[in-house]
């Protein structure tokens, strides 16, 4: 499935009430089919990297729970929104294009929610503790994460289709 198609699939099941199901779908598919990189770039952000570095992050949060390699990722970091490639476009040239676009402003709350969330289930995996961890997995298959998780995916599907129009 092409990249664009793709997110027109998110976005409709978006609007029927279905978006947990089609991204769970494309997450458990892999990677999102290979397209031209010129479909995938926008107002210069490679939409589809940026997406599948958000869905990277459970696989890695999964597997620091699974394995105790907690430790080696860092709370403080995580919990920072303007270190990843998405966060540096959206404090650099994302913010100068589209700052006082709306679709803009809540995909930069969900975004910086997003890394909130996820540093709390590392700082609950980090803990060592039984009922921490336990938490920490009820996060990653039906908490606040997944729901930021999907926000900032819906977010960016929404705003590659605004952008990509122009």
């Amino acid at each position: 499935m092409s990249f664009g198609k793709w997110l027109k699939r998110v976005f409709t099941a978006k609007q029927g009430g279905e978006v947990s199901s089609a991204l769970d779908e494309s997450i458990s598919a892999g990677p999102v089919a290979a397209a031209d990189s010129v479909e995938e770039e926008a107002a210069g952000l490679n939409f589809r990297s940026a997406i599948e570095a958000h869905q990277e992050w459970k696989v890695k949060l999964q597997s620091a729970l699974d394995n105790d390699s907690a430790n080696e990722l860092s709370v403080a970091n995580l919990c920072r929104d303007d270190l990843c490639m998405l966060g540096k476009w959206i404090h650099g040239s994302g913010g100068q294009q589209f700052g006082e676009v709306e679709l803009f402003q809540k995909l930069r709350q969900d975004h910086a929610r997003f890394h909130q969330c996820a540093g709390s289930v590392l700082e609950m995996v980090q803990s060592g503790e039984g009922v921490k961890k336990e938490a920490a997995q009820k996060e990653l298959s039906s908490g606040a994460y997944v729901a930021a998780s999907q926000d900032v995916i819906l977010d960016l599907a929404q705003l590659y289709q605004t952008v990509s129009a122009k």
